[in-house]
């Protein structure tokens, strides 16, 4: 019961203390938002939850490595083509683009951002769906 007592209030204390933690509250990620179709080279836009006063330069997104997408049960090997990653906007209103310069031929594509800063690490899993071009709407020309 003793320890019990001793791990609770720890949770607590550590809860306590991201709260009072300016870097724990600077960066998140976003929605994304699939801008490409299936068969066509892959555009997501992604938000990059930031403050104003962040330097955005100090910033890096990339694909997360194959351990941690054993960690989730995912395979990197599933994303075939080769990702380029920039992050674009200003401090505050910034996002991360997802491109391939290769068409993605699955309409389901499971994606681990990376984001690193000073203040640590960052990942989240996407599952985006690629619609093929209607009629109605046009694809984007590549």
């Amino acid at each position: 019961m003793n320890t019990r007592i001793r791990y609770g209030a720890a949770s607590v204390l550590g809860i306590v203390s991201l709260a009072f933690c300016q870097l724990a509250w600077s960066l998140g990620l976003g929605d994304a938002r699939v801008e490409s179709f299936l068969n066509q080279p892959l555009k997501v836009e992604i938000g990059l939850l930031s403050q104003p006063e962040d330097d955005l330069d100090a910033f890096t997104a990339g694909l997360a490595s194959a351990e941690d997408y054993e960690l989730i049960g995912a395979s990197r090997n599933d994303i075939s083509m080769p990702l380029s990653f920039s992050i674009e906007g200003s401090p505050g209103n910034s996002f991360i683009i997802v491109r391939s310069q290769l068409p993605v031929n699955n309409p389901v594509v499971r994606l681990i951002v990376e984001v690193n800063s000073a203040s640590g690490r960052m990942l989240r899993e996407y599952t985006l769906f690629l619609d093929p071009a209607t009629f109605s709407q046009p694809a984007p020309a590549p």
